[in-house]
């Protein structure tokens, strides 16, 4: 019995591991099939169904309108039978017809109620612009994938070689989604949703209820074996346009940066020149300052070593020679006052004293050099 047990568990074991690795192998094609089936191309995961709507419910202002497609919206401004209905209206109106033509119905939104974005991919990722647009909308814009419906399509004018200019559309979710069940709980099939043109006379060329341009939802298919080793291929390649990609908006960002960057050196670099520019005028100036003799330093200087009984008349200034003529009481003794002055040196008679009768004084003329005016404060 022991060895029966043990033979059994054993086989159960065995059992439960191939079931795991068995599940593992199915979850791991699976995945794989789903990433390959969305580089094939989209005539082969259509499931047939590509009839467009009968009739078209715009959304607009005070109501829905019914329109036939192709038709102008009321804003631009539909036909002269087309009116305002509310949505319990439109509904009853669109369930009388018991035909197909009645059940295949398209949603339209107001174009200012689509937001409206250009973007450019390179065109060898042509089959990965849906997760391109998805993930780039996600990083650029505060729209969340759960709150909006998306759709793209590729512009006519193309400016970058390389590259595809395409304009994708973002729909809340809230508005478009409550009108599409209120239709669908009414027995009516919703095939499409797009949008108006800026000038309300057309539709732009997009389906929000379309899964391969839809950026917030990923694209489903079937694997084919036949085609995996093109598949894979190709998705190698794509990997590695969106690695390129990556990397060149990461260096045209350093790029940015660094030119910044150098913007600020070069200012930087501007301040500390201007600066030793002044700073070398102010020390000019001070130098010219201390060299050149000042002549109301020597009329102060004169004026505290002269005694009251002196009194200048004339005084000449060329470059530190200083000349002196006036009266004074007794001119001998001027001399040594002079000469003891920390502002004057070599004080000498340019002429005779010579007595001055309507004076009574003696009158001088003295000539006096100024020192070093650089030690003087």
């Amino acid at each position: 019995r022991i060895v029966d047990h043990s033979f059994i568990m054993e086989r159960r074991d065995m059992s439960s591991a191939r079931t795991q690795v068995g599940s593992t192998v199915t979850a791991f094609f699976s995945w794989w099939g789903t990433e390959l089936a969305g580089l094939l191309p989209r005539a082969l995961t259509r499931n047939g169904q590509s009839t467009g709507p009968h009739r078209i419910v715009s959304i607009e202002d005070g109501g829905l309108r019914l329109i036939t497609p192709g038709g102008t919206s009321a804003n631009g401004h539909g036909h002269p039978g087309d009116e305002l209905l509310s949505t319990a209206d439109a509904i009853a109106k669109l369930t009388r017809d018991n035909g197909r033509a009645a059940s295949l119905i398209g949603v339209r939104l107001p174009y200012r109620a689509c937001f409206s974005r250009r973007v450019e991919l390179p065109t060898a990722a042509a089959r990965d612009f849906p997760r391109l647009l998805a993930l780039d909308l996600e990083r650029a814009t505060p729209f969340k994938p759960h709150d909006v419906r998306t759709a793209f399509f590729i512009e006519e004018a193309q400016r970058t070689p390389g590259k595809t200019a395409i304009r994708q559309l973002v729909a809340k979710r809230a508005g478009l989604d409550a009108t599409i069940a209120a239709l669908q709980d009414a027995g009516l099939t919703v095939t499409q949703a797009d949008c108006w043109n800026a000038d309300g006379q057309s539709a732009l060329p997009v389906n929000f209820l379309d899964a391969a341009t839809d950026a917030s939802t990923q694209r489903r298919g079937w694997f084919w074996p036949s085609t995996l080793a093109a598949s894979a291929a190709a998705l190698t390649v794509v990997a590695g346009y969106t690695v390129l990609d990556r990397h060149d908006a990461a260096l045209a960002g350093i790029k940015t940066q660094t030119g910044k960057l150098r913007l600020l050196v070069q200012e930087k670099r501007n301040r500390e020149a201007d600066a030793r520019t002044r700073q070398a005028e102010v020390t000019n100036f001070s130098q010219v300052l201390a060299s050149a003799p000042s002549k109301a330093l020597a009329l102060e200087e004169l004026t505290r070593l002269l005694p009251d009984t002196a009194r200048v008349t004339d005084l000449k200034l060329e470059g530190n020679t200083v000349d002196i003529s006036g009266v004074a009481q007794s001119a001998i003794g001027l001399l040594p006052i002079l000469e003891k002055s920390t502002f004057f040196v070599n004080a000498e008679q340019t002429a005779p004293v010579m007595a001055d009768q309507r004076e009574g004084k003696d009158r001088f003329s003295i000539r006096v050099r100024i020192r070093n005016t650089g030690a003087v404060p």
